[in-house]
Order: C-alpha cells, then structure tokens, then sequence
C-alpha cells in the first residue's frame, strides 16, 4: 500500500503490470475463443462449473502456506491470469511451430510424434511459458519477492490458471460427445486426482527462484531457478507419460491403478513436502520480522506490543478486528495498512542488510519510503482512536 514514485518513473512499474495483464487477457480470450460449442448455454455452464469447482480448494491452500506477509491480491490475479491467458496461448502456438517443423524435416508419423509432443515438448514448453511470470517477479519485481514461499505460492497460482484453461478444453471436447458419464469422470480424474499437478509443477520453479532470492553465493542465485524448473518438467513429463501409458494399456484396473498413483504418490506428497518448506521459511521469516521490529522500536515506527502481534499471523488478525469492534470501520483500515507497512518494512530492512536495493522505478517501496508512510498511518490511526473515546 505504498505512495506512487515521484517523477517519470513512476509510470514505469504501472506500465509494466498493465502489458502483463493486457497480454494475459487476450490471451485467455482467445483460448476461450477456440472452444466450442458456446452457442449452448448449458454447454458455457457445465464446462465452466466443472473447471473452476476445485479451484477454490487449491487457491485456499497456497494462501495458506504464507499467512505471514500476504501477496497483494491483484498480483495474484495476475498471475492466474498469466497461466490462463498467456502461458496456454503462447504454449499451444509455439508447440505448433515446432510440430509443423518437425513434420516438415522429419519421416515421424503422427502417433510417434504426439508421444513425443507430451511427454518433452508439451513439458518444456509449458512450463518455460508459466515460469515466464516467475522470471519476470525475480527480476523486475522484487519488491514482491522475498524468499521461496513466495515463489511456491505465485508459481502454484499460475499453474492453476493454466489448468483451469486447460481442463476446459478437455471438459468442452467430452461434453460435445453427449454422454454425461465420460464428463464426469473426466472430472475425476482431471479436476480432484490430479488437479493439482499443473500448480505442483510451476510451484517447483517458484521454489528455485524463491531460493535464489534468499541464496548469498552468485553460483547457488544463478543456478536454483534452472533447478526449479527442471523439476517442474520432469513432473510434467511423468504425470505426461503416465497418462500416454494409461491410454495403452488393455487392462482398464491397470490403467487405473496407474491414475490414482499419481495423487498418491506424487501430488499429496508434493503438496505436503511444500507445506513444509512454507512451514520452515514461516518459522525463519518470524524471526527476521522480530529483528528488525525491534529496530523499528527504537526508531519509532512500531509499538513494543507488535513485537509479539505482527510476527503472529492469529494475533495480528485478533487487533484488527479488535480495532473494528473498539474503534470503528476506518481506524480497522488504517490499522491494517499500518501492520502490512510495518512488516513490508522489516523484509525490506532484511534486504537492505545483505546489500540489497531496489531499482528507482520501485523506490515507492523502498525503506525511505515506508518509514515515510508507516509514520503517517501511525499518526492516523492516532487520530481515530483519540476520537472515537472522546
């Protein structure tokens, strides 16, 4: 919640978020486009049901995992439509152009080319489109970036747009054939064993760019992204291959046994292996915010009592809605602002410390910056709290 940058930079981080999203909204218009048949009503809302009706369980639990500092709200909706947009617009065109090439160079036939398509080049490609998103935040918007829960979380949520997309083209196919048995277990399959998998894998890159952010040695900063993101094509390329083989094979309780291995042995240990490292980092994450609050004490900035309130996710929603019930509606704004500030203040101080700063075009979020704001919004809130027991 940071002031905008004074002077012409300050066009500069609007400027790039709004190609982003233009980018990202014509492309999902255009995948949305492709599908067919939307002249049927009951066609546009079975589809749609079925492809967002598990989304609302994963995206509680990528929040979940960073209670401590939470991502603006309109970044995350960017980057779900980055994965629904952008990522399976220029996914499906560059794996066009290769198919043509391959066609047009090689004697493959069509089925030993549709292997190879799925299981190494839908894997590459994909995934390098999805972590174009990531590479973008590790670069040119740190200041959103801290560490590897970040990277888990806004790299789990562009692989959920892109599996929303996905899943809908797949859910349009099988309800045009008009036999409700075959949607619905596509949906199973699909949309709760392995609805996850697309968020798995782009949460793996999320996770080496997260590493990155936190690595000292220049050799570990440059070498956990590309690390990342071949863990996340070579789940891919499994999760690909299995389904290749479960198509193939002529008994259908091994094609199933194969279907369910995937959740059971891949996507819930992954998802609780990421639970883990989010629960690790929280705990690290406490420490450092405690830290550098006490500076802020000293200087100032916080109270004594946010010493053991900000770093404690329950206790800071406790004063806020204790704030509401005591204060009223404004001083609860002002009274979270004031939280997010401080805590964006002590991760930036965390930076600041390994030498770290932020380019001019981001200054609004720089230590100067919320030192400036945060005495604001503590003056604020001072002034409703005085008013409201007058």
């Amino acid at each position: 919640m940071s002031q905008p940058t004074s002077g012409s930079r300050a066009i500069v981080w609007p400027l790039l978020t709004g190609c982003l999203a233009l980018v990202s909204v014509t492309g999902a218009c255009c995948m949305l486009a492709g599908y067919h048949p939307w002249s049927s009503p009951v066609g546009i809302l079975v589809v749609s049901v079925l492809a967002l009706a598990v989304v609302p369980v994963y995206l509680l639990y990528l929040l979940m995992l960073d209670p401590l500092e939470r991502e603006p709200w309109w970044l995350l909706a960017l980057a779900f439509l980055w994965g629904a947009g952008a990522a399976t617009l220029v996914g499906a065109l560059v794996r066009t152009v290769v198919e043509s090439v391959v066609h047009a160079v090689s004697g493959l036939s069509p089925a030993t080319y549709e292997t190879i398509d799925s299981v190494l080049a839908a894997p590459l490609v994909e995934e390098a489109c999805k972590g174009a998103f990531l590479l973008f935040l590790f670069l040119l918007a740190r200041h959103e970036f801290d560490d590897a829960v970040d990277g888990i979380v806004y790299g789990g949520i562009v692989g959920l747009g892109f599996r929303v997309i996905e899943d809908l083209g797949y859910y349009v196919d099988e309800f045009e054939g008009g036999d409700p048995w075959a949607v619905a277990l596509l949906f199973v399959t699909r949309g709760i064993l392995t609805g996850f998998s697309h968020s798995f894998f782009t949460a793996l890159t999320g996770l080496g760019f997260g590493l990155a952010v936190q690595a000292r040695s220049p050799l570990l900063r440059w070498s956990l992204p590309p690390s990342g993101f071949a863990g996340a094509v070579a789940f891919h390329a499994l999760h690909n291959g299995a389904a290749e083989l479960v198509e193939r094979v002529s008994s259908e309780v091994l094609g199933w046994l194969l279907v369910l291995a995937l959740p059971a042995l891949v996507y819930l240990p992954g998802a609780i292996g990421l639970a883990l490292v989010a629960f690790v980092q929280g705990r690290r994450r406490q420490r450092d915010v405690r830290k550098y609050l006490a500076e802020a004490v000293d200087l100032g900035l916080a109270d004594p009592a946010d010493l053991t309130v900000l770093p404690d996710p329950w206790r800071r929603r406790r004063r806020v809605w204790a704030t509401l019930f005591r204060y009223g509606l404004e001083a609860q704004v002002f009274r979270q602002a004031l939280d997010r500030a401080l805590v964006d203040w002590a991760f930036r101080r965390w930076h600041r410390e390994r030498g770290e700063r932020l380019p001019a075009y981001l200054a609004a979020f720089e230590v100067e910056a919320l030192e400036t704001r945060i005495r604001f919004l503590r003056a604020e809130l001072a002034r409703l709290e005085r008013a409201a027991t007058r």
